[in-house]
């Protein structure tokens, strides 16, 4: 019997199929690297190189200055500044408040009287009759223009006194001296080896304010001219070579018994302006 022939026969394209299949398989497998294949690895990576944080010197250096875009103004000098200037005509040669009482004015207590700083203000006090007491400034000067502000505080009761500036005063405190009283007098004088001269005597003016009052001293000493202004109005001029230069000073005289103090205040002091 050929049964067993024929079925082989039957089955045999089916064995072909499985035996083709497995070969393919095969011949597939030796693609596939085993497991025991190992890959060639990549370069190793350097490690990481640690920064260290800037300093705040470090960073200012590495920083570069901006460029400004546009022109920086500098600026307006203030009155200060301009009082230090150098000294043209009209320039300012000396300013002071009295604020601060380290700013070089006379300090003391003397026989005839007391000078220093207080409550923001210069004051003068004369204490003996007919005594002159002045504060000076310790500066030497030539032709000044000093404006001062002052106040009579106390004074005898008829306000018989004298207080104003005095300019070009020298080593044995001779000088010029305008001043105006209490009782609303004025006058321009010299002292010469400690007497008293008369340029312009005493003399009564309306532009004066009297009593514990106010009031503003304008005295120039410009070359041989002598002018002294009181609140704005001319008072008195006189003319005299006598000195050419010299200290200032802050001054006060009672003609009596009884003591007067003046406060000045926000002194100025400029260069005259020619005529």
């Amino acid at each position: 019997m050929k049964k067993d022939n024929s079925l082989f026969a039957a089955i045999r394209p089916l064995l072909l199929g499985i035996i083709m299949l497995t070969i393919s398989s095969l011949s597939c497998n030796t693609l596939i690297p085993s497991a025991e294949v190992t890959l060639t690895p990549e370069a190793p990576q350097s490690s990481p190189i640690a920064v260290e944080k800037a300093t705040a010197t470090q960073k200012a250096a590495t920083v570069e200055p901006a460029t400004p875009t546009e022109e920086i103004s500098l600026p307006t000098p203030t009155e200060t500044q301009e009082q230090t200037s150098p000294d043209p005509q009209g320039s300012v040669l000396l300013v002071d408040d009295f604020e601060d009482s380290s700013s070089g004015w006379e300090i003391g207590d003397y026989d005839t009287g007391s000078v220093g700083y207080a409550n923001g203000a210069y004051f003068v006090d004369a204490t003996e009759d007919d005594s002159l007491m002045w504060g000076l400034a310790y500066k030497v000067f030539e032709n000044t223009a000093i404006t001062v502000e002052t106040r009579q505080v106390s004074a005898p009761s008829n306000d018989n006194n004298g207080y104003g500036v005095m300019c070009r005063v020298q080593s044995n405190d001779d000088g010029y001296i305008l001043r105006i009283s209490g009782d609303g007098y004025a006058a321009i004088q010299y002292f010469m080896d400690g007497e008293l001269h008369q340029l312009v005597e005493w003399f009564e003016s309306p532009s004066i304010n009297q009593g514990n009052a106010a009031n503003t001293i304008l005295a120039i000493c410009d070359g041989p001219t002598l002018v002294l202004i009181v609140n704005g109005d001319e008072v008195a001029r006189a003319t005299d070579t006598t000195f050419t230069r010299g200290d200032i000073a802050l001054a006060t005289t009672s003609f009596e018994a009884e003591p007067t103090r003046i406060l000045f205040d926000n002194i100025r002091v400029t260069l005259p302006d020619q005529p």
